[in-house]
């Protein structure tokens, strides 16, 4: 039996000459008339032909606050305030899994969601034939309680025909990103939530075993902005000459020394980490270093350059040294819900740019890497990449002249 309730986070409220609609991810509503008697609803299914018309009214007007349910074998949960119910198909309309549809498990169900739905459909688990759906058939071509999860489904907007052609330069993994890590098209808390207080990382990341370099710490370097700005470029090609120490000290110390904070951060998290492979610089062995950016020293991790040795795919010769930048999450995830990988991600962008700015008023070479291997570093660095992983990688050396 198909039956309905109101969203689960929804209260309804008394208010003057009506009710008042908070709780739920979109907002406050308020309406004019005794609604209290809907608070029923909430997380509770019911049969609509129990509801008197004025309800019915009221739930037709707020459609982005009803679960339609379909007994214990599917809910759909609407997850924006755009959901609307899709027009019913006729049965001989083939139909099937969007490329971007994805199943998880949560709460003994399978959940089925796709970032161009506005509903999340959580099923029994023992509603397998959904999977086979990644082929299309005709509607009609289902019978009893699997044709009615069908046609729930395709009212949710989780079945369909082929993408349209907008979506073809989408790739699954960036429309996903891109729609959960903003608000308006799930129901996930959006922000600095605070979801895990009690796993926060600490500000500074511990002080590892190896031999400590020191590092300059620079005096005044006074060129224009204007200058800078301009003369910043990408560059993939090095001099004859290796950088020097005293230039990596001046560089770290102007674009990434925690004192300082040359670069704004997410929440003021700071879970940006920086290490040197260094291959060519006059005045330090070749080697994985760790730059500890609160004391500003440099402290080697791993002699071996192992594969961040090799040059990149567009460069002329392989870097002086190589900025490798990883995220130490927990930094961010302990406070922010929904964004806490999209804030990694902007921190490296500002750093980034940090770095380009600095170099050019140097005149080294710069250039930030597009992407970068999450098994090598993890095998270099020796890190467990679900707590400290890669993020981003800048290349580094003297200009050619």
């Amino acid at each position: 039996m198909e039956m309905i309730s109101l969203h689960p986070r929804t209260r309804i409220a008394a208010a003057p000459d009506g009710a008042v609609l908070v709780g739920h991810p979109w907002g406050v509503h308020t309406v004019r008339g005794d609604y209290l008697g809907l608070q029923r609803l909430v997380g509770t299914p019911v049969d609509p032909s129990t509801l008197d018309a004025a309800e019915l009214r009221f739930l037709a007007t707020f459609p982005f606050l009803v679960v339609h349910w379909l007994g214990d074998a599917l809910r759909l949960v609407p997850l924006g305030v755009d959901a609307r119910p899709a027009e019913p198909l006729a049965d001989d309309v083939p139909v099937r899994l969007s490329r971007f549809a994805f199943f998880h498990g949560a709460d003994d169900r399978l959940v089925l969601e796709s970032p161009l739905s506005l509903y999340r459909a959580e099923l029994d688990p023992s509603l397998s034939f959904v999977a086979s759906l990644v082929r299309a058939r005709p509607i009609g071509s289902f019978a009893g309680l699997e044709r009615m999860v069908v046609r729930n489904l395709v009212s949710a907007g989780l079945l369909g025909g082929e993408d349209s052609p907008e979506l073809r330069t989408w790739e699954f993994h960036d429309l996903l990103f891109h729609t959960r890590s903003r608000a308006g098209r799930h129901d996930h808390p959006v922000g600095g939530t605070y979801p895990h207080r009690d796993a926060e990382a600490p500000a500074i990341k511990p002080a590892g075993p190896g031999p400590v370099i020191e590092l300059l710490v620079p005096g005044e370097r006074d060129v224009p902005f204007t200058t800078v700005l301009e003369r910043r470029c990408s560059t993939r090609s090095y001099g004859e000459r290796g950088v020097t120490l005293d230039e990596l000290g001046e560089l770290l110390h102007r674009a990434a020394w925690r004192g300082g904070r040359p670069y704004p951060s997410g929440g003021a998290s700071y879970d940006l980490e920086v290490y040197l492979a260094v291959r060519r610089c006059e005045g330090l062995e070749r080697g994985v270093y760790h730059y500890d950016a609160l004391a500003h020293v440099l402290r080697l991790v791993n002699p071996d350059l192992g594969e961040l040795a090799r040059r990149p795919a567009d460069f002329e010769d392989p870097p002086d040294v190589l900025l490798v930048i990883t995220s130490r999450f927990r930094r961010v995830s302990w406070k922010y819900t929904s964004i806490a990988y999209a804030t990694t991600l902007r921190n490296v962008g500002v750093l980034f740019q940090t770095l380009y700015l600095v170099a050019s008023s140097m005149g080294l070479a710069a250039c930030a890497i597009g992407s970068g291997d999450v098994a090598v570093a993890e095998k270099v660095l020796g890190l467990p990449f679900t707590e400290e992983s890669t993020v981003g990688e800048f290349a580094l050396g003297s200009l050619r002249v």
